[in-house]
């Protein structure tokens, strides 16, 4: 569920979506 996404992938995609923009 989200809480899978947002505690591993969740923080993946906040580190790229901060990098690029």
């Amino acid at each position: 569920m989200a809480i899978g996404w947002l505690s591993r992938e969740g923080k993946i995609y906040h580190s790229l979506k901060g990098m690029n923009g």
